[in-house]
């Protein structure tokens, strides 16, 4: 390795040149910083595929934007949570360390080089060289670290210590030709170690001895971090971690221990006012607290690596670390830990329990234990961490019963206790399909299914033992059960399998089942699915889809809660468990879980968030009263420790990347550093109306689960829905303003502030006004060109036309005569036939008359006078036609007045009341003639027979258009129809030609009886 060489053999590390050491400094609100002891925090890896560059990251950094900058043997990269670019170096540079400054620039130093990080005109970050500011004749060697303190930064390597004075822009260096490692600030003066001298101070631009600095003369510092004002931590190779003050200076006991210092301690930095890492290069990560106790190791076997440079923790409490594999981000402020294989927890975690201290984790390979927090204190109390499998437990465990000396346990098809380490067992099943396991009265007894459903097995505690007292037997019971559950104020107790719910007792003796019920829709139970039995407040629970529900004792009935309203209405829930009146935790179908959480006013809502990161399939969670929430899954068992709460706010805005048009070309107008601190809108031609915007949001928890989303404004009225792509495409803008904005939200559920972005697309110049301008003048022009030479040649058009006009004109006229002569005598022709069909049909009607005067048969005369009565009236219409100026149409009204009244008076009725009302209404020969021969029968059936021999009553007809069809309505207030009469059947030919009229209009007819006769007939306009 270039730089920082070192050489190995079986037991032996001989550094040639070292430089692996960094202050860090606290970040942000650090000193509320709590890190979970009982598991391991989530570790993510970036290997050196992911950033291009080399394995050995030498050190981070994070800028004031949120982005996070490492330096590797051959690259300096920069990442924004969703993008890794590179920062162009020389061939053969190495950056070892990285320094910020109060004015949020960031220096860097290392094997050949030394400067600082700012963008270029372009916007993209690039290293500013700052040799050229040192003589030329000077020879810095190697510089492994660099330290920022006011308006300066210092700088110490293998050969000089160089301090920078950003205001004057100058250098101020001192040889000192031994390695100087550490750097670090006491009582406002900067220090260094240099090898062979101890502590050193700069004191008036020269480098002099500290107090009891020689001390640290022989020995090989490797790091140094500031605790307070007038005191350091100091790691060292070989000879363990130091105290060092202004007043005393010794080695810290609880770290002093050969496992420490023969792992090449390497650096040690700030994590909170709380807590410091140690980094190891044979050993991984060390976490302590402020009283130097261990907390966390992290190395190979759990998930990080060996080899370990440096640690940086960011602004959002993330630890990240160089080391000779990559950079790794560790999880240290995650509401949650995890115990898993690589605490030598295997197998799908099925159930836990934590007694007297002690954490039992039941598993599908077994049962494993420890304590819930080691206090061992040998050669390094956190090797105690790891689990051990409970002899003889080589099972699948389903569940466990704790609280007592002895822990009561199913597996494997077994039942049996755990007792000093070694798992029992007391009773062999016949079946591995048994699950159910729970206590009875009051813990002295407790019973697990047996080979079926059917069979139950009871345990009692006597004498501080377990013992299995009987098989119980019933076959009211079904055939499996899943879950047990003890109402100790029923004293019933609840079973549930896939179908059913069900309850049952154990007589007085023990030694029976009695009191079997089957609960169904009935009883409250939700259709939809089989409720899930819970244990809330001492009382059984069922959650269902559709809600929480509690057995109301006094009904009989499942009742949904009251508590819960309708929070679970959506949820399928599998588990709750309560943490306190105000808080709950939950699993629900499809492996959902969280926490519900009431207000002071009883308002309830669910959040999902502090839960929504945990991996693999997490089956079930419990909320242990003094220790947290368990939630176990396929991936392991998760512990969030009570109050600790996820910090997830956004520390950072989210960034807009990148801007490019892809309007026929591709071109970059935007880099992501504005490079004024007022930025104006960028102005863009109009050809460039299309783009590509690339964000990123430096929250980097679960970083893939980062969503985002945009909005255009004013082409989108909304923000968009929420996408995991970090770029957006808009085409075809018109010329305008317009501001880009994004957000962002993380795996929590937390949103950012907004982020914008400004520009304005060009009007084209053949769009702009003063073109306008100029193409309303060429108009006007150009019309009046026009104008004038139309109006020309129109003059000269009007003449000719004018003559043309006056002769067509002529013909017009005489045409027009012509055409009205023609149909005044086609009028007159009409007129004259209608009057003549009107004669004829008069004649046929005396001839009827005449005849029917010759013969005595009254049937056949009465056969006459219809006929005369029905010619009569097609007469009529062909003399309302010609008395008409409209020879097409008929006044029915005026037709219906004379036509009833000449049938009254035929009839010599005078008394009898006419009403008739047919106003605006015009008929066609065609509608006419059927319509009156229609009205005619009734009529003259009505004067017949209706009335008696005084003739009074009256006689009324009604016709109107609605909606497209004229109704006919005709009532008198005789007699009526005799009852015998069908008139659908008879043979009378009046009636029958009814009927045959009103078909040949397509209408529908009735004849009603009641307080006279009425008939009604409907058909089509």
């Amino acid at each position: 390795m270039a730089g920082f060489l070192y050489f190995r053999n079986m037991q032996k590390l001989t550094y040639i040149t070292v430089f692996l050491s960094l202050i860090c400094f606290p970040i942000f609100s650090q000193n509320k910083l709590t890190i979970n002891e009982e598991g391991l925090p989530p570790i993510q890896h970036y290997s050196s595929d992911t950033y291009q560059g080399n394995d050995q990251v030498w050190d981070i950094i994070q800028d004031d934007r949120g982005l996070i900058y490492i330096s590797t043997t051959s690259s300096l990269n920069e990442f924004d949570g969703e993008t890794w670019r590179s920062i162009p170096i020389q061939s053969g540079q190495i950056g070892f360390s990285f320094t910020k400054t109060e004015s949020n620039r960031i220096y860097l130093c290392g094997w050949d080089m030394i400067g600082y990080l700012a963008p270029d005109a372009s916007g993209l970050m690039r290293f500013q060289s700052l040799k050229e500011k040192l003589p030329t004749d000077l020879h810095f060697g190697v510089l492994g670290l660099v330290k920022s303190y006011g308006s300066k930064i210092a700088f110490s390597g293998s050969e000089s210590v160089l301090i920078y004075d950003e205001t004057t822009k100058t250098f101020l260096y001192e040889n000192t030709d031994q390695v100087s490692n550490a750097l670090f600030l006491m009582d406002g003066t900067i220090n260094f170690h240099v090898r062979g001298k101890g502590l050193v101070q700069l004191d008036a631009d020269t480098l002099s001895a500290t107090p009891r600095g020689d001390y640290f003369r022989d020995i090989v510092v490797s790091g140094a971090v500031q605790i307070d004002e007038s005191a350091v931590l100091i790691s060292t190779y070989y000879q363990g971690i130091y105290y060092h003050s202004v007043d005393t200076t010794y080695e810290i006991e609880a770290l002093n221990m050969p496992y420490y210092k023969s792992k090449y301690p390497n650096s040690v930095f700030k994590i909170s006012d709380a807590y410091y890492g140690i980094t190891l290069l044979q050993g991984g990560l060390i976490i302590v607290n402020d009283k130097f106790e261990p907390v966390i190791h992290l190395d190979k076997s759990n998930g990080l690596t060996n080899e370990v440079y440096r640690g940086f923790v960011d602004a959002s409490d993330n630890l990240w670390l160089g080391s000779n594999e990559g950079l790794f981000r560790v999880d240290i402020s995650s509401a949650h830990s995890i115990i898993d294989t690589r605490l030598g927890v295997e197998g799908n975690v099925l159930d836990a329990k934590i007694i007297d201290d002690q954490i039992y984790v039941g598993t599908s390979q077994g049962i494993y234990s420890r304590p819930w927090r080691p206090t061992a204190a040998d050669e390094i109390k956190l090797k105690n961490r790891a689990f051990s499998r409970v002899k003889n437990s080589e099972l699948y465990n389903e569940m466990m019963l704790g609280g007592k000396k002895q822990i009561l346990t199913k597996s494997g098809g077994t039942t049996g206790v755990i007792e000093e380490d070694e798992y029992k067992v007391l009773l062999t099943q016949r079946s591995d399909q048994a699950y159910a396991l729970t206590y009875l009265r009051d813990s002295a007894f407790a019973i697990t299914s047996g080979v079926s459903g059917k069979y139950v097995e009871l345990f009692e505690y006597t004498n501080s033992k377990w013992t299995h007292r009987k098989t119980l037997f019933s076959d009211s019971l079904p055939d499996s059960a899943l879950k047990f559950r003890y109402d100790a104020k029923s004293g019933r107790i609840w079973g549930a399998n896939l179908k059913h719910i069900f309850s049952f007792n154990i007589n007085s003796s023990m030694d029976s089942i009695i009191s079997y019920k089957q609960y169904t829709v009935k009883d409250g139970i939700p259709d939809e699915e089989p409720p899930m039995l819970n244990w809330i407040d001492s009382e059984i629970g069922f959650g269902a889809k559709g809600g929480f529900y509690r057995f109301d004792s006094s009904r009989e009935q499942l009742v949904k809660s009251s508590i819960f309203q309708d929070v679970f209405d959506d949820v399928q829930l599998v588990t709750l468990t309560k943490e306190s009146d105000a808080v709950y935790w939950y699993s629900s179908d499809h492996y959902k879980k969280g926490r519900v959480q009431f207000t002071e006013q009883g308002h309830a809502t669910l959040d999902s968030g502090v839960c929504n990161v945990l991996e693999g399939n997490n089956q079930w969670i419990e909320y242990v009263e003094g220790f947290g929430a368990l939630v176990a899954g396929s991936t392991g068992l998760y512990i969030i420790p009570k109050g600790k709460e996820v910090n997830s706010a956004f520390n950072f805005d989210p960034l807009i990347r990148r801007v490019k048009v892809i309007a026929n070309m591709d071109s970059t107008i935007f880099n992501g550093v504005y490079m004024d601190d007022d930025p104006q809108p960028v102005t863009l031609h109009p050809s460039m109306n299309a783009f590509r915007f690339e964000v990123s949001a430096p929250y980097y928890r679960y970083a893939d689960q980062n969503l985002y989303a945009f909005k255009l404004e004013p082409f989108d009225e909304e923000w968009t829905q929420w996408t995991d792509l970090n770029q957006k495409e808009y085409t075809n803008l018109s010329p305008g303003q317009y501001t880009f904005s994004v957000k962002a939200r993380n795996a929590f559920f937390d949103e950012s502030a907004v982020a914008k972005f400004e520009f304005v697309v060009e009007t084209p110049w053949y769009q702009t006004l003063w073109i306008y301008g100029l193409y309303l003048l060429l108009l006007i022009g150009l019309i009046y060109l026009i104008v004038g030479w139309n109006t020309k040649r129109l003059k000269q058009e009007n003449v000719k036309l004018e003559g043309i006009i006056e002769e067509r004109t002529s013909e017009i006229r005489n045409q027009k005569n012509i055409i009205e002569k023609a149909l005044l005598e086609r009028e007159s022709l009409l007129k004259e036939i209608h009057h003549r069909v009107k004669n004829n049909l008069q004649i046929i009607a005396s001839l009827l008359y005449l005849q029917s005067g010759k013969f005595e048969d009254e049937d056949f005369k009465k056969v006459l006078e219809e006929g005369q009565g029905r010619v009569r009236s097609m007469a009529l219409i062909h003399q309302k036609l010609y008395e008409n100026d409209d020879l097409k149409s008929i006044p029915f009204g005026e037709y219906l007045q004379e036509l009833v009244g000449e049938i009254r008076a035929s009839f010599g009725m005078k008394n009898v009341q006419l009403n008739i009302k047919a106003d605006n209404v015009f008929f066609d020969v065609d509608t006419a003639v059927p319509l009156g021969l229609i009205v005619n029968e009734i009529a003259t059936n009505a004067f017949k027979y209706a009335f008696d021999e005084k003739g009074t009553g009256s006689f009324s007809i009604f016709l109107s258009k609605e909606n497209g069809t004229y109704i006919l309505n005709i009532k008198d207030d005789g007699k009526g129809l005799p009852s015998e009469i069908d008139i659908r059947k008879t043979k009378s030919l009046g009636l029958r030609l009814v009927r045959m009229l009103s078909q040949q209009l397509e209408g529908e007819f009735n004849f009603e009886t009641h307080n006279g006769t009425s008939f009604k007939l409907e058909f089509a306009a």
